[in-house]
């Protein structure tokens, strides 16, 4: 027993490294949006969010040491409800799913974040669907190793690129070709878990839905028809036809009237008794 306990402990340390380079972090807790980040997201119609397809993709993290779980559940609270989370081997199931929405739904907007080793998985998978004619929105790399390269990619179906990274002790942070922005935390702190993360692309996401249309009024309603019912039918004049006897008035000849006489029975006219 002695034996497997430091085997253990040494397994779960080297899962938190390949993870990813701030996920030191096991307990779970919900992150608190700032009260201005939720509002300018409240701005945004919920028809327009609704539009917005957020994809995550981790590293090999099959313990949720990033805490990506609780990223996706904030991006939620605030109203952005199309949200799938997985790992970088899911990034086929990904594509596939993007050309089905994109196919279904073609005013919706894409945006794929990776995280820790999942930023490469991220830009492959922008790439993948860029060769079907599917704009990305927006690739967002959080918090990659200092070797990615992600930061630095943007393929021709991406509009905006974004790098959220901490505080480097000892290297810097590569810079990134779009939008880059840096949390006041570092090393072994969480950045994914960050509350400044989660804002930083909560207002992105709300950025992204403020550029789709809202959804226009319902259409008036048609004004009351004031014509009596049942309206008058002016009756053309047609020939005579055998339908006639259906008509609700036939301008029979009369049996022993004068011709062209209206009638409104079929029976013959009896004649009258003399007094």
């Amino acid at each position: 027993m002695s034996r497997a306990r430091p085997r253990s402990f040494a397994a779960l340390a080297l899962a938190a490294v390949v993870a990813g380079p701030g996920c030191l972090s096991l307990g779970h807790k919900p992150i608190a949006l700032a009260p201005e980040c939720a509002a300018a997201c409240d701005d945004v119609p919920c028809a327009c969010r609704g539009k917005v397809y957020v994809f995550l993709l981790s590293g090999f993290d099959p313990l949720d040491l990033d805490h990506v779980s609780d990223f996706r559940a904030a991006l939620i609270r605030a109203g952005f409800t199309k949200v799938y989370n997985g790992q970088f081997y899911h990034d086929r199931f990904f594509a596939k799913e993007m050309r089905r929405l994109s196919t279904e739904q073609p005013d919706a907007k894409f945006v794929l974040v990776g995280f820790s080793l999942g930023a490469e998985a991220a830009v492959s998978l922008a790439k993948s669907v860029g060769e079907h004619r599917i704009p990305v929105a927006l690739l967002a790399s959080v918090d990659p190793y200092w070797w990615s390269s992600a930061p630095t990619n943007k393929p021709d179906n991406v509009e905006q690129v974004m790098h959220v990274h901490g505080e480097r002790l000892l290297i810097p942070p590569t810079l990134s070709v779009g939008q880059d922005v840096q949390i006041p935390a570092s090393f072994p702190s969480n950045v994914t878990a960050n509350a400044f993360t989660v804002e930083t692309l909560a207002r992105s996401l709300a950025n992204v839905a403020g550029t789709l249309p809202p959804p226009g009024a319902p259409p008036a309603a048609e004004p009351p028809d004031e014509m009596p019912s049942p309206r008058p039918v002016a009756r053309a004049d047609a020939p005579s036809d055998a339908w006639d006897f259906l008509r609700p008035m036939a301008k029979l000849p009369s049996l022993t009237g004068s011709p062209g006489e209206e009638r409104t029975s079929l029976r013959p006219v009896m004649p009258r008794l003399a007094e």
